[in-house]
């Protein structure tokens, strides 16, 4: 990869990733994923071993009794790749012009080996946009504006409509694995369990997050941060399998505020929460409050999402499924990150029903199922 990548220390990793013993190795694994691989014998070269190594450092690859296969952040990197390079063809297309099958991780190597350098050119596009000409190097901007993506006046160099379209490519790829290097021991401490898959392909979105470290006091105390959030929500979408008195409060304290608010919980936690008499009387005034609606999840609840008009929280359960990590949030304020909240949201929501229909459809106590068929 041009040295252009890694003068810039934001763009070093990529430059890694995107090398060419890494993608072979990577696609490698991508096809037999479903199975261990050994690389040992004539399977491959004894100078991608290294590069092997530094993969296995950073939890893109794990090594295994019978070899090594691809984590799952390394899994949802190669989809990344194989979706580049596929959309990728558009613009150079492969040898014989026919295109590359689905998961076909063999012929996706040999069309990245091919055109390893073209393809280092192109990946170089949205660096220098609006530049003058003494940003390129002469190979780089001849070859850009062969292939219509650059166009060259006596002053300045420009991305042509067709090089955007190149871009459009290229900035899912490199949040992607932005998003990753930055974020992979979190990930792979965590189960993934909770989240579909195109919510995992589109972890590229969370690229502008922090990782929020927000430690309890106690069981009625802390998680300051989360406060904040709520207490500045003007619209609050909630996924949750767990619950606290005082964040419970400052909720109810927003929807009667005006916030519009809406939770999806599990049916366990509805039903623990419908034993507090406290609850029960909330529950009574909520045909006043319009604004205030609760949901239950008809499918495991293995994620806690907050997405309001100005932030989102994600956080996951640990490793083994059962324990929901609460002092560990993915915490992000910019667009992107919002809208993919909400689309993950969208998909718990379609997988669940009111809570009135939940209760009224449970054997629970006769006070809830009385609540409920004249409240919700």
């Amino acid at each position: 990869m041009s040295s252009k990548f890694s003068s810039n220390p934001e763009l070093e990793y990529l430059s890694f990733i995107l090398s060419d013993s890494i993608i072979d190795i990577l696609l490698r694994l991508f096809e037999g994923r479903a199975t261990d691989i050994r690389f040992t014998g004539d399977q491959i070269p004894d100078h991608l071993l290294h590069s092997l190594e530094r993969l296995t450092e950073d939890w893109l690859v794990i090594r295994t009794a019978n070899g090594f296969r691809l984590s799952h952040s390394g899994e949802i990197l190669v989809k990344q790749v194989s979706d580049f390079l596929h959309s990728l063809q558009e613009f150079i297309p492969p040898e014989g012009g026919r295109g590359i099958p689905d998961n076909h991780g063999s012929s996706l190597r040999q069309y990245y080996h091919k055109n390893y350098t073209l393809i280092s050119h192109l990946l170089q596009l949205p660096l220098y946009s609006g530049l003058g000409h003494e940003s390129y190097g002469r190979e780089n901007k001849e070859v850009l504006t062969r292939l219509g993506l650059l166009e060259c006046s006596k002053e300045i160099c420009t991305v042509t409509p067709k090089g955007y379209r190149v871009v459009s490519l290229i900035h899912p790829l490199a949040n992607t694995i932005g998003t990753i290097e930055k974020f992979v021991d979190f990930f792979e401490t965590h189960s993934w369990e909770g989240v579909p898959e195109f919510a995992a392909g589109g972890i590229g979105n969370l690229i502008g997050s922090e990782l929020v470290c927000d430690i309890p006091l106690n069981f009625s105390q802390g998680f300051d941060f989360y406060l904040e959030i709520i207490e500045e929500a003007e619209h609050l979408h909630g996924v949750s399998s767990w619950s606290r008195p005082h964040i419970a409060d400052a909720i109810w304290e927003q929807a009667l505020a005006g916030a519009e608010v809406e939770l999806i919980i599990t049916r366990e936690l509805a039903l623990d929460l419908f034993q507090d008499s406290h609850v029960i009387e909330r529950a009574r005034e909520l045909k006043y409050l319009p604004n205030l609606k609760f949901k239950v999840s008809k499918i495991p609840v293995k994620v806690g999402l907050t997405v309001t008009d100005k932030c989102l929280s994600f956080g996951l359960f640990t490793k083994d499924g059962i324990t929901y990590d609460s002092i560990y949030d993915l915490v992000c304020r910019s667009g992107p990150a919002l809208e993919w909240g909400e689309r993950l949201y969208d998909y718990y929501r379609a997988n669940s029903i009111p809570i009135r229909d939940f209760f009224m459809k449970t054997y629970v106590s006769s006070v809830a199922r009385k609540i409920f068929s004249k409240s919700c």
